[in-house]
């Protein structure tokens, strides 16, 4: 048997120094590619941005975590880099065909900026204190005229003792993301929620924590079963199918250029 030793790179590229950052990280032991809204925000996202997708772009994930949302990406033939403070997250990733960094945005690396076709904010912003600035850093890595897809959390009535255990600071409601978005020196191409059939899960959720019930990301996010993950998965398949666009929803999704507002 061959002994020869296969040349690797760095699994971590090491670019900024790690800080903690306002972010349970029990969620890197929930968020599975199976779980019912992880496939539903993916399945979001490829409806209205997939068709955009070339495989010679470039695409770059900005607050990975452990890049769940990168994998299901990747599984579509793509390559997507991946970068996040937290290095405990960064470590539980899966070996991807982009590469990972531990790195800050706002040191704007010139490696980094102005490289990208595609960045991603994934239920980034809700976790940072001052949104606009952080939305500027992660524009000055796109390219002119290249996009940004951004996921927040919606409808600010919703917010619960399970945002605060998450590290959230807000959630957002769709002209509050539109503005946040022109404040950016961005262009929105399409704003949108999605999530209507879990707006009564999440008054449920909050009704309960605020019952008393232990906030947790386990306990708020899990599914109780697979019987309960498969029902809402086809709740999914329902929405997404017949209900592109909702009045409200548990989610806001923003389609972004970097130009210059009209």
């Amino acid at each position: 048997m061959s002994s020869k030793k296969v040349k690797t790179l760095p699994r971590i590229e090491y670019i900024s120094r790690a800080v903690d950052v306002a972010m349970d990280n029990a969620w890197f032991e929930v968020n599975q590619t199976g779980h019912f809204w992880m496939k539903w925000r993916f399945r979001v996202f490829w409806n209205h941005f997939g068709k955009r997708l070339k495989s010679t772009d470039t695409l770059l994930e900005i607050g990975c975590g452990n890049a769940r949302f990168r994998q299901q990406v990747e599984a579509r033939g793509l390559t997507v880099d991946g970068c996040d403070l937290n290095e405990q997250g960064l470590k539980m990733a899966e070996d991807g065909r982009g590469k990972l960094f531990l790195y800050d945005i706002h040191d704007l690396d010139k490696r980094l900026t102005g490289k990208y076709d595609v960045v991603m904010l994934m239920d980034v912003l809700e976790h940072i204190e001052d949104d606009v600035s952080f939305l500027r850093s992660a524009a000055a890595h796109v390219k002119h005229n290249g996009y940004l897809v951004i996921n927040v959390p919606a409808n600010p009535k919703l917010f619960s003792a399970y945002d605060r255990a998450q590290g959230h600071y807000r959630r957002y409601k769709k002209h509050d993301l539109d503005a946040l978005i022109s404040g950016a020196g961005l262009r929105s191409v399409e704003v949108f929620y999605w999530g209507l059939i879990l707006v009564p899960v999440l008054w449920v959720r909050k009704w309960l924590l605020g019952k008393g019930g232990h906030a947790d990301t386990r306990r708020g996010f899990e599914s109780p079963s697979r019987m309960m993950n498969a029902a809402f998965s086809f709740f999914m398949r329902i929405e997404t199918s017949l209900l592109p666009r909702t009045f409200t929803g548990t989610s806001v999704m923003a389609v972004v250029q970097n130009s210059a507002p009209e």
